[in-house]
């Protein structure tokens, strides 16, 4: 017997080094691949979400004959103060979250009275790509949302293309062309470019902090100040970083979102989706919107009643 035969055989430092490389090109050829079929499923999840959305938007439509309002504001003697509510407190109870629908009080300041609810987070509110926790700001913290109202290609709050009489406040008067406006109502009817061409509801994206005071830049004085509160900041109070967008810009823009006076203002469609936003339609549906999209046809679509002809998207 040769006194070698009884040797173990077994892997060598090298054998083992080639091993573990070949282990590592696996993963690293893999992962992307893994990365982008959990996208691909947070994306279906935030479509849904969306879908709810519209359709909650559509119920609400049939009890009460229009759309909710974008913000509602209920003091008609000042310009400003802390009742304001947005369109998603409104359909609440089409989401079946009827419970926290009547825990809200709109009358009053939402950050005293309404401070419980405004802490809710709620999933239809919420795209899955996004992991951010609820933020706080010098009063309350809060649960925010990634989904906002399609105001139209309008810059301002001011003007008075929808039907508000009676409110003297600049804040409330919505030039809004889009389906959602401040203290506007906006019926099927309105929409005369057709519900499947128009859009309601699209993504915002929002910062992890809220600022305590403006920053103005130091060398473009006119630009005025820009926003330090964090879109979508809160589902429930209706400032208009919170509650709405415009299409000033085509989504994703590498500009960020700015306000002057609380009046004039740039808040654009953003997602955590690589390439574009999806978009809740008026009559429900759901798209993806790519980031290339031509300006005037995104425009286009926030208008409900412009009459022009869509371009391809």
């Amino acid at each position: 017997m040769s006194p070698h035969s009884s040797r173990k055989s077994g892997f060598t430092l090298v054998e083992l080094l080639v091993v573990i490389a070949i282990i590592g090109v696996l993963i690293a050829l893999l992962l992307p691949a893994v990365q982008q079929a959990r996208e691909a499923a947070r994306r279906m999840s935030c479509s849904n979400n969306m879908k709810q959305l519209g359709l909650a938007t559509h119920v609400y439509h049939d009890a009460f004959g229009q759309f909710p309002i974008g913000c509602l504001y209920f003091d008609k003697a000042s310009a400003w103060n802390n009742n304001l509510t947005t369109w998603m407190a409104r359909i609440l109870p089409q989401i079946e979250q009827t419970a926290l629908h009547d825990q809200i009080n709109y009358v009053s300041d939402v950050y005293t009275t309404n401070n419980t609810p405004a802490q809710v987070e709620i999933d239809a509110f919420r795209c899955p790509s996004n992991a951010q926790d609820p933020r706080s700001n010098s009063s309350i913290t809060t649960a925010p949302t990634d989904y906002a109202a399609c105001v139209g290609k309008a810059w301002n709050l001011g003007g008075n293309d929808i039907n508000n009489t009676g409110w003297t406040a600049v804040i409330v008067h919505g030039k809004s062309k889009g389906i959602f406006a401040a203290n506007g109502t906006v019926r099927f009817a309105d929409v005369t470019d057709g519900l499947s061409n128009t859009m309601a509801i699209s993504e915002i994206t929002h910062g992890d902090f809220y600022a305590s005071s403006s920053t103005r830049p130091t060398c473009i004085s006119d630009l005025g100040t820009l926003s330090t509160t964090p879109n979508g900041d809160s589902w429930l109070i209706g400032r208009f970083q919170d509650w709405c967008f415009n299409t000033q810009y085509t989504p994703n823009p590498p500009s960020p979102d700015c306000q002057h006076n609380g009046v004039w203002f740039n808040v654009a469609a953003r997602s955590f989706h690589p390439g574009g936003v999806q978009v809740t339609m008026g009559d429900g549906s759901v798209r993806f919107v790519a980031e290339t999209i031509s300006l005037s046809t995104w425009q286009n679509l926030s208008n409900r009643d412009d009459g022009n002809v869509l371009g391809q998207f």
